[in-house]
């Protein structure tokens, strides 16, 4: 799987470096270029940031429309599998799992989302996927 979208989310004035957009109490930001789950959350490191973690459903909408408003329905956000866990270090708490999932089919270990289903389901790590990064306000 190789997802490439495009779209220019608008960026607020905000607590959030350039090139972030404030959503509540954090930083969230698109990164357009399909990349394997591994790569994005090392490249959003580099970033000063994590893969996204979602911990309600406010959280899970912002991320949802972000990814809708830069033209894509997938991108990768901070959850892998050993059990479920953020690689953030927040409790994975939330549950918001596409209908039927998670199937525990164990190649699937890695969490995307989808917008187009207002939902999260896991895939294979190797695939190529925009990402969500999230990083605390200054």
């Amino acid at each position: 799987m190789f997802v490439h979208c495009s779209g220019t989310a608008v960026e607020r004035d905000s607590g959030c470096p350039r090139g972030w957009t404030q959503y509540d109490y954090r930083c969230l930001r698109y990164i357009s270029t399909p990349m394997t789950w591994t790569r994005a959350k090392r490249n959003c490191a580099l970033l000063g940031g994590n893969l996204a973690s979602v911990q309600n459903d406010w959280e899970n909408y912002q991320i949802q429309m972000l990814t809708y408003n830069n033209g894509c329905t997938q991108a990768w956000i901070g959850g892998s599998r050993g059990t479920w866990i953020w690689s953030d270090g927040s409790p994975f708490r939330y549950n918001k799992w596409c209908q039927g999932r998670p199937d525990n089919d164990r190649f699937q270990h890695c969490l995307y989302n989808y917008s187009g289903g207002q939902c999260y389901d896991g895939t294979r790590c190797h695939h190529h996927l925009p990402s969500i990064c999230a990083r605390q306000m200054y």
